[in-house]
C-alpha cells in the first residue's frame, strides 16, 4: 500500500497566517477565543470535505484528520498529518481549498455554516 500523507500541506505558523485569523476580529489568530464558532462553522465546513475527528481511549485527546489520513497507518504523523488541537487544525485551514469563502462568514459573523458552503 502508499503511504498516507495530508491532502493538504500544513502551514508554517508565519505572522501572515496569524493575521488572516486576526483579521476575523477575534482576540486570539486562530479563532481559539470561541470553540463554539468552531465546531459550528469551522468543523461542518471540514467534515463536508472528508475530515474526521476520533478520540483516544486512554486519553481526554481528541485527533482531527484530513481526508485519506489514518493515525498509525503509512507512516501518518502527529501535528504534521493529523492533529490534535484547534490551534494546529485552524492553522492547517489556510492551505484548504475554499478557505477563502469560510474566512469570509466568518469574519461576517457567521455563527453556522453557509448553506452555499456545504457539500
Amino acid at each position: 500500500g502508499g503511504s498516507a500523507r495530508a491532502v493538504y500541506a500544513p502551514v508554517a505558523v508565519t505572522a501572515e497566517n496569524a493575521a488572516l485569523f486576526a483579521a476575523e476580529g477575534d482576540a486570539s489568530p486562530y479563532l481559539l477565543t470561541d470553540t463554539g464558532r468552531f465546531r459550528r462553522v469551522v468543523w461542518p465546513w471540514l467534515a463536508c470535505l472528508g475530515w474526521r475527528v476520533e478520540g483516544h481511549a486512554r486519553r481526554e485527546t481528541t485527533y482531527y484528520f484530513p481526508p485519506g489520513v489514518r493515525r498509525g497507518r503509512g507512516g501518518a504523523r502527529a501535528r504534521v498529518d493529523f492533529y490534535d488541537s484547534l490551534k494546529q487544525v485552524m492553522n492547517a485551514c489556510v492551505a484548504v481549498p475554499g478557505w477563502a469563502a469560510v474566512r469570509r462568514a466568518l469574519a461576517a459573523g457567521a455563527e453556522e455554516l453557509p448553506g452555499p458552503l456545504r457539500a
